[in-house]
């Protein structure tokens, strides 16, 4: 529960369904943010809100670091979510 783990995510937000849907998902990037987003905000009130909290603020997911258009910056992060599915 919330309680006992201090905060919540959805299965469809689950690191396993995200990544097997990283590569065909046009909204990959902004997913990804509002996935960071929920998780933060469904720590708040609970023991592990400070811990929670800012977690996720050098995830930046719209970075044109990441590419110059929406399909290279999903194509990078559908990479970089493979590349840590793949570590044993």
């Amino acid at each position: 529960t919330v309680e006992d783990k201090g905060f919540f995510i959805l299965p469809s937000q689950l690191f396993e369904n995200v990544v097997k849907n990283a590569s065909k998902n046009e909204n990959l990037n902004e997913d990804l943010a509002n996935i960071f987003q929920a998780i933060e905000k469904s720590a708040i009130g609970f023991k592990s809100e400070d811990d929670i909290k800012g977690l996720f603020d050098n995830l930046d997911t719209r970075s044109n670091i990441l590419g110059g258009t929406v399909p290279e910056k999903n194509k990078r992060l559908s990479d970089i979510l493979n590349g840590i599915n793949s570590i044993n």
